[in-house]
């Protein structure tokens, strides 16, 4: 038996890491253009996040997690900023033609929603720490009255500090966009 398994290991270790070595995906540099593609792709065949990013000019779009038991199926988020205060995010999950393919084929709308920063500081390890306060959660229903009544966030009760930027917050949102959050 010790035979043998020095034998697996001795014929099938060294297959195993040929494998991995050249990898079984795609290179790296193909994988951002199938992303930056998936990307386009949402926001050109979503109508909800074409409008998201038609008003919040400075949207991000990041492809996360595939959704456990559908490989074709990723979460997908929209966020952007607004007054200097606020975090807006749209969160998707989008139905894709294949894991290289990021055709759209469907989604569902699972969030939308807006967190209040108070504050900004650093922490110890030098990442930027964001001190939140109200929080919004609104939904399809919501958006569409937002975009009839001109993105007025009181038209669905929400009342905004449109006149109260966060020391730092410009820094740290454009400082963010490069790491792509």
């Amino acid at each position: 038996m010790i035979k043998l398994t020095k034998t697996l290991y001795i014929i099938y270790l060294p297959i195993l890491l040929l494998a991995v070595g050249l990898g079984c995906g795609p290179p790296a540099n193909r994988i951002r253009t199938i992303f930056r593609a998936g990307k386009t792709n949402v926001v050109t065949n979503i109508p909800i996040a074409r409008e998201f990013c038609s008003v919040f000019t400075n949207c991000q779009v990041s492809i996360a997690s595939i959704v456990q038991k559908r490989p074709h199926r990723r979460v997908v988020q929209l966020k952007s900023d607004l007054f200097e205060r606020y975090i807006v995010y749209l969160n998707l999950v989008v139905e894709f033609v294949g894991p290289t393919r990021l055709e759209v084929v469907s989604h569902t709308v699972e969030t939308l929603y807006m967190s209040e920063v108070t504050s900004i500081s650093v922490a110890e390890n030098g990442n930027t720490a964001y001190n939140l306060g109200e929080s919004f959660r609104f939904g399809e229903r919501e958006w569409k009255i937002l975009m009839t009544n001109g993105f007025r966030f009181e038209a669905i009760g929400i009342n905004l500090k449109t006149n109260a930027p966060v020391n730092g917050f410009r820094q740290a949102i454009d400082a963010s966009h490069g790491s792509n959050w």
